[in-house]
């Protein structure tokens, strides 16, 4: 199986033996799709390492490619913890009796800005 695929490998985390669930599978197989970023990812920073510009120029740039690498390495992280918690959710659901409830608490919270110009 695919590491990427594999929920419970994606999800663990070796160092700490609380976060580790042993799968019953190899994780030795290979996604087009999973590989395709990472291999992007290398050749946008190859091609600004040879554009013709200033140091300070290259500087932004790479600092400009490093954080949107980063971003989309945590939405990625987001959306499997999410397709995780969607999988656990309907599980409990479906496992609720008459004896039971189901509380959702969300403690997400949205600032609004106080001025026209604050983000």
């Amino acid at each position: 199986m695919v590491p990427d695929h594999c929920r419970a490998y994606a999800l663990s985390f070796p160092q700490d033996d609380d976060y580790i669930k042993v799968c019953e599978h190899e994780h030795d197989a290979r996604c087009d799709g999973c590989e395709l970023p990472p291999t992007v990812f290398r050749e946008i920073q190859n091609v600004v390492g040879s554009v013709d510009c200033s140091a300070e120029e290259r500087n932004e740039m790479e600092y400009e490619i490093a954080q949107a690498i980063q971003s989309i390495q945590s939405w990625k992280a987001h959306l499997l913890r999410a397709i995780n918690q969607d999988a656990e959710r309907h599980e409990v659901l479906e496992n609720l009796d008459t004896q039971s409830v189901f509380i959702v608490m969300d403690w997400a919270m949205k600032f609004l800005p106080r001025k026209f110009r604050e983000s």
